[in-house]
Order: C-alpha cells, then structure tokens, then sequence
C-alpha cells in the first residue's frame, strides 16, 4: 500500500523510497537488507560510543566472574559437544550393524537348526557354528545397551 507523502532518501544507498507509513518521517533508510543492516550496526555504534560505560566492565563484572565460579564450564561444554558427536555416530552406525547383526543371526540359526544331526566340516562347522551365534547374540546384546545409553544421553541433552 502507497502512503501519500513525498518518497524519501536512504541514507544508506540514497535511493528513493516510500516511508512506512506506520513510523512515516522518522524513517531514513529504504528496507534493502544491506541498507537495513549497515543502519542496525550505525545505530548500534552510535549507542556503545553514549553509553560505553555500560559494556566497559562487562568482561570484568560478568566473563571473569563466571570463569572464576566456573573454572572448567569450557572442558565440560567441549567434553558435551564431543559426545554429542560420537553419540550421533553410533547412532547412525549402531542402528545399521544391529539390523544387519540380527539378519545374520537369523541365518546362523537357521542354519545350526538345519544342521542338526549331520556331520560337518569346514568353516564354521560344528560347535564354531554354535560359537559363532553366542558371539553375535553377545554383540547384538552389546550394541542394544549401547542404543539404551546414547538415548539417555539424547535425554540428557548430550
């Protein structure tokens, strides 16, 4: 909607625009992002050279004060961003080897069952066979108490 009055100059870019009529003459600047951003920042500027008083001893009265009551908050934070990682990682790995784990498992059941009874020889024959699933039960065990922790951490916030 045009608003009535005479367009009006950035004073970012200098070119004509058409105030919004809601703030209508006090506004000097057109809504170009860059012109909107370069007047944000002029403002901020102009606002920090008044009142430098007022963020002078925010590093002393603020930063060193929370560093000095909390002497290790950056290992922790980092320690934190860390585990998030690896804890994304397991994630996306430990979900495809548990469901290609109890695929094989499947198999190597089906196959002890079928082989009942008969002699064996070669890979895996026999007891190996039987030791074989264990090992994978074990693993498939493993790696569901690992899901378990990462999603305590997931609630943690980790």
């Amino acid at each position: 909607m045009k608003n009535n009055q005479d367009p009006h100059r950035c004073v970012q870019c200098n070119a004509e625009f058409d105030p919004d009529p809601r703030v209508s003459a006090r506004q000097i600047s057109c809504g170009a992002e860059a012109c909107q951003r370069a007047r944000h920042a002029e403002m901020c500027r102009a606002w920090h050279q008044a009142n430098a008083e007022a963020d002078s001893s925010h590093y002393e009265d603020v930063v060193e004060r929370f560093r000095r009551e909390q002497p290790d908050y950056q290992r922790r934070w980092r320690w934190s961003q860390r585990l998030r990682e690896i804890r994304e990682q397991t994630g996306v790995l430990g979900g495809a080897v548990l469901v290609s784990l109890r695929g094989l498992l499947g198999r190597a059941e089906a196959l002890s069952q079928s082989a009942l009874g008969m002699v064996q020889s070669g890979v895996l024959a026999g007891e190996r066979l039987g030791r074989a699933v264990r090992a994978v039960r074990s693993t498939i065990a493993a790696l569901e108490q690992l899901e378990a922790s990462t999603t305590e951490l997931r609630a943690l916030g980790l």
